[in-house]
């Protein structure tokens, strides 16, 4: 018997008559769980279920430029619109036309804003359209809507 075995056992016999040999045979067991566990953590992957609803591919996003007039009221209302595109882009869903920095990022993207827009402009999301709107006067220029 070599001597890394002779310790071994030495510490061995010495735990089982501290604590006995089924403690000793549980703390091994849970020891060989604990690895099974980790293994499978790194095996696995881990999959979430989305449940929130998601729009469809087929979603038409009509976008327009806006020509608006400034009521006495102080409201800006729509005069005229052209249509500059229409687009199913599977990338514009719902959590980025929430995020009014994801939507003005894609309008970027996509040509539909240049660069001098930065810091000029705002988002103003309702039910089934998203206005880009000018910062400093809240007139809108440019529309999504959701069909």
């Amino acid at each position: 018997m070599s001597y890394a075995q002779t310790i071994t056992t030495t510490i061995r016999n010495e735990f089982d008559n501290k604590y006995g040999f089924k403690t000793r045979m549980t703390v091994t067991k849970m020891k060989k769980e604990q690895r099974l566990v980790k293994y499978l953590e790194r095996s696995t992957p881990i999959t979430t279920k989305v449940e929130d609803e998601v729009k469809s591919p087929d979603t038409v996003y009509d976008i327009c430029a806006v020509d608006a007039i400034k009521d006495d009221t102080g409201s800006w209302s729509y005069n005229d619109q052209t249509s500059v595109g229409q687009t199913t882009d599977k990338i514009l869903t719902d959590d980025i036309l929430d995020n009014s920095r994801k939507v003005l990022k894609w309008l970027r993207d996509n040509d539909y804003l240049d660069d001098s827009s930065k810091g000029k402009v705002k988002v103003f999301s309702d039910d089934n359209i998203v206005e880009i709107q000018f910062k400093n006067t809240g007139k809108p220029f440019l529309s999504i809507y959701i069909q």
